[in-house]
C-alpha cells in the first residue's frame, strides 16, 4: 500500500484485477506453486502499473486495486496487463492463468491510505461481471477516451451485483500484438487435448465419415477460438 501523500484525489479511474479460479490453481499446482504463480502475476501487474503512472491502492487477495488520474492511461494499463498475462501463458503452458479487470471513473472518497465510494464499488462490480481474460469499463470511462472510445465494444446495459439499476457497459478489446506477419492469428494456448480430438474427427470427415460435435463450456473459456483452429486445420487440408 502506498503513502496517502501519493493517493489520487478528485475524479479518478479505479481499476480492479482478479485472478480467475484461484482455488482450482491450488488444487492443480499445490499451495506453494500456486502462490508463486499469483505473485508472478501481481509482479506483471505492477510492472504495467509503473509504466502507465498509476497508483497501487491495495492488494485484494487474488488481485489488486489500482487508481489513475487519467482514464486513457488506465485503459492502456488494463490492456497491457492482459497482454502480459497472455505472453506468460504462452511461455508457461503448464501454468495457465486468466484475469478479470473492471474500470470505472468518478469521484472517490480519500480516507488515509484507501479510496472509498460508489466509484470503487462500481469498478469492483464490473470486474466481477467480466469474463476470464476480458476487461469491462463503464460509460464514464468510455466518454473520457476521446476518439479512442471507438475502440470499445458497446455491450449495452448490464445488471451488476448489488446495484439496483443496470449500468451501461463497454468491453475493452485486448488485441494481441502481432510479430512478423501482421495478419497471423495470436498463438493458440491450451486445450490441446480437445484440439486433438477435433483433428481426429476431421480426419474421419476427410475420409467420408461425417458427424456432429458439441463444444460446450462457460463463457470466455475459448470455444470460439477452438472452432477457429479447427477451421484453420481444415483449410490447410484443402
Amino acid at each position: 500500500m502506498v503513502s496517502s501523500v501519493n493517493m489520487p484525489e478528485g475524479t479518478v479511474t479505479v481499476l480492479f484485477t482478479d485472478t480467475v479460479g484461484s482455488t482450482a490453481l491450488n488444487q492443480r499446482l499445490g499451495d506453494d506453486a500456486a502462490n508463486a504463480l499469483r505473485q508472478a502475476i501481481v509482479g506483471l501487474c505492477r510492472e504495467q502499473l509503473e509504466r502507465h503512472q498509476g497508483i497501487e491502492v491495495k492488494g485484494m487477495g487474488d488481485g489488486l486495486m489500482l487508481a489513475f488520474q487519467s482514464a486513457r492511461r488506465a485503459v492502456r494499463c488494463a490492456r497491457d496487463i492482459q497482454r502480459a498475462v497472455s505472453d506468460r501463458n504462452r511461455e508457461h503452458p503448464g501454468e495457465l492463468v486468466e484475469l478479470r479487470i473492471g474500470l470505472h471513473t468518478g469521484e472517490v472518497i480519500h480516507d488515509e491510505e484507501d479510496l472509498f465510494g460508489e466509484t470503487v464499488v462500481i469498478a469492483s462490480r464490473l470486474e466481477q461481471a467480466a469474463q476470464p481474460g476480458t476487461i469491462l469499463a463503464s460509460r464514464s470511462v468510455h466518454d473520457l477516451l476521446g476518439t479512442a472510445r471507438s475502440q470499445l465494444r458497446d455491450l449495452g446495459e448490464m445488471p451488476l451485483k448489488g446495484i439496483d439499476d443496470p449500468w451501461h457497459v463497454y468491453e475493452v478489446p485486448v488485441e494481441e500484438e502481432r510479430r512478423g506477419d501482421p495478419n497471423a492469428p495470436a498463438p493458440f494456448v491450451g486445450r490441446e487435448a480437445e484440439r486433438g480430438q477435433l483433428r481426429e474427427l476431421l480426419e474421419r470427415a476427410s475420409a467420408g465419415q461425417g458427424g456432429l460435435v458439441l463444444i460446450s463450456g462457460e463463457p470466455g473459456v475459448g470455444k470460439t477460438r477452438l472452432t477457429q483452429e479447427l477451421e484453420l486445420d481444415a483449410r490447410q487440408r484443402g
